[in-house]
């Protein structure tokens, strides 16, 4: 091959990419499925839909408002 023909950028080249990507999407896919297989058989406990909520209320604590401040917006 001629030394211009070589450094040709229109020239194909072989290209060493494809085990890289070959190896990249099956470790990927590995690690997707390892994902799925652990969330498969490690579920959380079901929730009781059934419970009776719990009733709060808001309680002011501390030192009453002093008179002379502006009223709140409620």
């Amino acid at each position: 091959m001629h030394a211009a023909v070589a450094q040709s950028l229109l020239v194909r080249r072989p290209t060493v990419a494809l085990p890289f990507v070959a190896l990249s999407f099956a470790a990927h896919a590995l690690v997707v499925i390892v994902a799925v297989v652990i969330g498969l058989f490690h579920r959380p406990p079901p929730i009781n839909l059934d419970q009776k909520p719990i009733k709060a209320s808001l309680v002011r604590l501390g030192k009453p408002r002093d008179k002379k401040l502006l009223p709140r917006k409620e």
